[in-house]
């Protein structure tokens, strides 16, 4: 590529043909894909041979990497930090399995005595017709906050019928009794005394108007 060449092609009864000459010509700089292209198929070719030589010998340098393993070992005097690692680490082997084994016990028996415990509190809630479902409840503390809550509406439920709640209860009666009042239209106090009847026969609790004389609300209706 950088010189004159000249070339006399011979045919095959070994005559001379006519002589082709190449033009002599400067070379011209290489172009960056040729050169990217010349360099990345070399690069590929050498990677190819070097393989396949590579492969050729691996067999060799294992036979050879065997026989001098333990020589080599011996060398380096670490045959017995070997030796002491090895035990080290099948005693923590030994001992991370057996921690698994009674983690997984301990998880199976924690899991077992809180489903126990949620059942529990799911029955009483029915009973005690408590709020807050306690299945939202996901570990023992939260189930404790729950408890103690119901536990507290329970105590306020039991103070707002002692004598202390009293004015309390009247601000409710009264209250009942204007919402009674606003209703008033069309009702009957034989309807009234009714149904104030039907609920003393039941253990209700009358309230508002119906916790009134009924007769004397002839009056103000």
């Amino acid at each position: 590529m950088t010189e004159l060449i000249k070339k006399t092609i011979i045919n095959r009864k070994g005559g001379k043909m006519p002589s082709m000459q190449l033009t002599s010509q400067k070379d011209r700089p290489l172009t960056k894909g040729q050169v990217e292209y010349w360099t990345k198929r070399s690069n590929d070719q050498f990677d190819d041979r070097r393989s396949d030589l590579k492969a050729q010998f691996e067999s060799i340098i294992q036979t050879n990497t065997d026989k001098k393993w333990k020589s080599f070992l011996k060398s380096l005097n670490v045959n017995h930090l070997i030796k002491k690692s090895e035990i080290a680490d099948k005693n923590y082997q030994t001992f991370k399995d057996d921690k698994e084994k009674v983690e997984r016990d301990l998880e199976r028996k924690r899991d077992i005595a809180f489903n126990d415990l949620k059942e529990r509190i799911k029955r009483f809630g029915k009973i005690r017709k408590w709020e807050e479902e306690h299945t939202e409840k996901d570990t023992v503390e939260g189930i404790i906050q729950y408890l103690k809550q119901c536990c507290y509406d329970e105590c306020e439920k039991q103070f707002n019928n002692t004598k202390q709640a009293k004015p309390l209860d009247d601000i409710e009666h009264s209250r009942k009794k204007v919402e009674d009042f606003l209703n008033m239209s069309n009702v009957s106090t034989a309807l009234l005394g009714l149904i104030k009847y039907q609920f003393q026969q039941v253990g209700i609790k009358s309230n508002g108007l119906l916790d009134s004389n009924i007769k004397e609300l002839k009056q103000i209706t």
